[in-house]
C-alpha cells in the first residue's frame, strides 16, 4: 500500500472488506517495504491509521528479506517461516 491507500477517501472501503473478511486477525505485511530506511516508520503510520481511522487493530508480519527469519508464524495460520524444514499444509475451508 502506498500513501494513497491510506488517505480519508480510502477509510470506508477498508472498513467495508474488513467488515466482511469474517474472523481472524489482520495482518500488516511490511516486506513490500522493509527495504527502505523508514520501514519502522511506515509501519506505525499504518497501524496508526487502521486503528485511528479504520478502527481496526491489526498484527505485523514482519519479513524484510529472503534470508531472516518471520516473526508472523504465532499471528498468522497461513504464515510460513523459512526457516522451517517444510510448509504447513493448507487448511480446506470448510463448505458452506
Amino acid at each position: 500500500m502506498g500513501s494513497g491507500e491510506t488517505g480519508p477517501t480510502m477509510i470506508k472501503i477498508h472498513r467495508q472488506v474488513l467488515a466482511g473478511s469474517g474472523a481472524g486477525p489482520a495482518v500488516l505485511l511490511d516486506s513490500p517495504f522493509g527495504f527502505q530506511d523508514n520501514a519502522d516508520e511506515l509501519v506505525a503510520r499504518t497501524r496508526g491509521y487502521f486503528a485511528d481511522s479504520v478502527g481496526h487493530q491489526d498484527e505485523v508480519a514482519t519479513w524484510r528479506r529472503a534470508d531472516a527469519p518471520t516473526s508472523c508464524a504465532g499471528v498468522a495460520p497461513w504464515c510460513w517461516d523459512p526457516q522451517r524444514p517444510a510448509r504447513p499444509a493448507a487448511t480446506p475451508s470448510p463448505s458452506t
